[in-house]
């Protein structure tokens, strides 16, 4: 079916549609219009989904008629110029899928959403909204959260205020996470996961801290953090094993399996306490005159207290290549005591 642009006929189609059958389903794509949602689609009062694609002529707000359609199970909507808020009405509804995509929503997320009881797929990217994540949105059965919904915008102007990981809790219901491509900025290391999760992307963001400890005992059909700024060493153990490097590459300093093993960073006691025993006897074992060169710079020597006080020779050789390396050797002694 295909309607010349700026037509009107889809609207007048779908009033004649609501004196004929009972319709369950609505589906319009690809059409070459400039009309707004026609609102005749809330004289179908049996109407369970709604599909509106790939109709950039499509502006307007979501009409208010839509609250009307208290059977209302699936409303996707993409490739469109809708805009205009996420209406409160559509709590009236008994949606279970909420994707609105690639248009042009603003204003906020409503927390009347929660009202929502049979809510599981939340699809909102590619709009221009703004403000916070209502908590309560999450508080029903499992909800799929698949959400570029663009938090760039959200947490671009409020990342100071808002806290993203409100949304991981151990007790919270949800199978599916997806927040990737955003400027989500939280410490991702006590984040504590649903243990219903089977799903996580939280890449191309700018997480920080280390991969939290409470995904091994999520057992995720996906997971992906990377691109973020996450350091530290990959908890192993249990579901750890099953996620492959992909999901931890480019990140700021991960280590440890499946990405390289993680270099030896604790310091290690014996280093100062052999370098320090050996300021004490090199000068016995070595005399200053049959020493030609010491070098000992870009170290952090740690002189330690030995019984009380330990007396040194700081010894200095200004290099003169005229007159040899030991030319001008000089040395002084000093009684350190304390703070070494």
């Amino acid at each position: 079916m295909s309607f010349p642009h700026g037509s009107q006929q889809p609207t007048a189609v779908l009033g004649t549609l609501a004196s004929y059958a009972p319709t369950l389903a609505m589906s319009i794509s690809s059409l070459n219009v400039k009309v707004p949602i026609p609102s005749a689609l809330g004289d179908l009062p049996l109407l369970q989904t709604i599909q509106l694609e790939a109709m950039a002529g499509m502006y307007g707000p979501i009409p208010s008629s839509f609250a009307k359609l208290c059977h209302l199970q699936f409303l996707f909507i993409s490739g469109t110029s809708i805009s205009g808020s996420i209406p409160d009405f559509l709590v009236k509804t008994n949606l279970s899928a909420l994707s609105i995509t690639n248009s042009k929503l603003n204003g906020s997320i409503p927390e009347s959403l929660s009202i929502l009881p049979n809510l599981r797929v939340i699809d909102l990217s590619g709009n221009m909204l703004t403000g916070s994540i209502p908590p309560g949105l999450f508080h029903g059965g499992p909800v799929q959260i698949v959400a570029k919904i663009n938090l760039t915008k959200i947490l671009t102007k409020c990342s100071s205020a808002i806290n993203p990981s409100f949304l991981f809790d151990i007790a919270k219901p949800m199978a599916k996470i997806d927040l990737s491509w955003n400027r989500l900025e939280f410490d991702m290391t006590k984040v504590r996961f649903p243990h219903h999760l089977n799903y996580l992307d939280l890449s191309h963001n700018s997480i920080k801290g280390r991969v939290a400890k409470s995904l091994k005992d999520i057992n995720l059909k996906f997971c992906n953090v990377s691109y973020n700024e996450l350091c530290g060493e990959i908890p192993t153990g249990r579901y750890m094993a099953y996620h492959g490097a992909d999901c931890y590459v480019h990140n700021k300093c991960l280590c440890g399996s499946p990405l390289p093993p993680c270099k030896n960073g604790k310091p290690n006691i014996l280093t100062p306490f052999t370098i320090g025993i050996s300021l004490l006897i090199l000068p016995h074992l070595f005399p200053l005159d049959r020493i030609a060169s010491l070098d000992q710079s870009q170290n952090r020597i740690l002189y330690l207290k030995i019984l009380g006080a330990v007396k040194v020779q700081d010894i200095c050789w200004d290099s003169d290549p005229e007159h040899g390396l030991d030319s001008r050797v000089w040395t002084s002694d000093r009684l350190l005591t304390r703070g070494w």
